[in-house]
């Protein structure tokens, strides 16, 4: 009887604390640098590197800008969403996740929380060649010549590989990719729908599971650099706009989370990542 009791009170701690939306949970970082000497083109990005980064051996400066918006982002701390469109400024939500680098050297003369691993592979799998921190307590961050950014697994899945994957070529170039990727760490699915691709047409899809997001017909843009959008709005509903601000969209413009999204990613963090909050403490 006396179990159940407490079994009942932590399980009553748990979900108080970690949907409390007013406490701010604070989740370390660590990030890995894959890098080749020099450009090892694969050719998925190879228009754009006049734009973005044009070495693999990212500064620090450029991991720490990525790392701010990421923080920035999850704290409603971002000056931009004054861009966001007038329909959807009632519906911002703030997480209160406050991400930070962790603040351990892991390789023989490194910097915090950064480990930095010369490659001559270009491949998704770049946790094969770096191996991942503890993901219960981390959030690792893999950064590579891959031409694409992802997850490799959901939340619920428990996964060993639990990590974000971002290409270098966009980082710390304030396009949002580590908020977006992360937004899918924490459950969210694009703003288009859930198994929605970006070329097609999903209004009659189950769409992302958040009731405050307008149904989408496919992703704004694919490349992620234009404000305003340069393409047709996407809505499913004449006559409205796009939630194209959204960090689960692909536009130039993304500046914000709706409050149901929040819930959900609170929802997530309660549920699935407990230990990561449990272990850097609710404040």
């Amino acid at each position: 009887m006396r179990i159940l009791l407490l079994f009942g009170l932590i399980t009553t701690f748990v979900n108080a604390y970690g949907q409390d939306t007013q406490r701010v949970v604070k989740i370390p970082v660590i990030f890995h640098i894959l890098y080749a000497d020099s450009i090892q083109d694969n050719g998925i990005n190879a228009q754009s590197r006049d734009r973005g980064n044009n070495t693999q051996y990212l500064t620090t400066e450029k991991i720490m800008a990525e790392l701010k918006d990421l923080h920035d982002d999850f704290l409603l701390l971002n000056a931009d969403t004054s861009d966001v469109l007038d329909t959807f400024k009632s519906r911002i939500g703030n997480p209160r996740v406050e991400f930070f680098l962790a603040d351990t050297v892991l390789q023989k003369g490194g910097e915090k929380g950064i480990i930095r691993v010369p490659t001559k592979r270009n491949e998704h799998k770049l946790y094969t060649q770096s191996k991942i921190i503890n993901p219960r307590r981390f959030l690792n961050v893999y950064v590579g010549n891959i031409g694409s950014s992802f997850v490799n697994s959901y939340p619920w899945t428990d996964s060993k590989d639990d990590a974000v994957h971002l290409d270098f070529t966009w980082v710390g170039l304030d396009y949002r990719l580590l908020t977006h990727e992360v937004g899918h760490w924490l459950g969210l699915w694009h703003i288009y729908g859930g198994n929605g691709k970006c070329k097609g047409d999903n209004c009659k899809g189950e769409g992302d599971e958040v009731a405050d997001t307008p149904p989408q017909r496919n992703c704004t843009n694919t490349i992620c650099v234009y404000c305003p959008p340069d393409v047709p709005d996407q809505s499913c509903e004449k006559g409205k706009s796009s939630n194209y601000n959204n960090y689960m969209d692909y536009s130039g413009c993304r500046r914000m989370f709706t409050q149901g999204q929040v819930k959900k990613m609170r929802g997530t963090l309660t549920d699935h990542r407990s230990e990561l909050w449990n272990n850097s403490q609710l404040k």
